[in-house]
């Protein structure tokens, strides 16, 4: 792997600072907007194999992992999820395969849990 120089590591710094501020600024005015940031849970009045990830994560880091696994048992998967694919490049083109197992077990597992909670508690897991 590449040395960064100071000011290439301050570059994508910045590039990760204004990426995550875009996202929360999306996501203020999709709730706005919407009264949700979830587009299925909108229009469909469903929830999403991912409703629930964000409120899971403000209970975690508030350290009620009991509330955060309530509301998205597979919360914990998510920010690994997103580091990857925005480090993709990272990784070396001989782990693709493995990245692609990866990708394909975390989608069955994700899947999984959202078929129990429909079969648990219907299409409105909130209520």
């Amino acid at each position: 792997m590449k040395k960064l120089t100071l000011r290439e590591f301050l570059i994508i710094m910045v590039k990760h600072v204004t990426c995550g501020a875009a996202v929360l600024v999306i996501f203020y005015v999709l709730s706005k907007l919407f009264g949700s940031i979830c587009p299925t849970y909108r229009f469909l009045g469903i929830c999403c194999p991912f409703c629930g990830m964000t409120r899971a994560h403000l209970a975690a880091l508030r350290l009620d992992f009991s509330t955060a696994t309530y509301y998205n048992p597979v919360f914990f998967l998510g920010l690994p999820c997103i580091f990857f694919m925005v480090h993709e490049n990272l990784f070396a083109p001989k782990y693709d395969k493995h990245r692609k197992i990866a990708a394909g077990v975390l989608f069955g597992i994700i899947c999984a849990v959202y078929v129990v909670r429909v079969c648990l508690y219907g299409f409105d897991f909130f209520d």
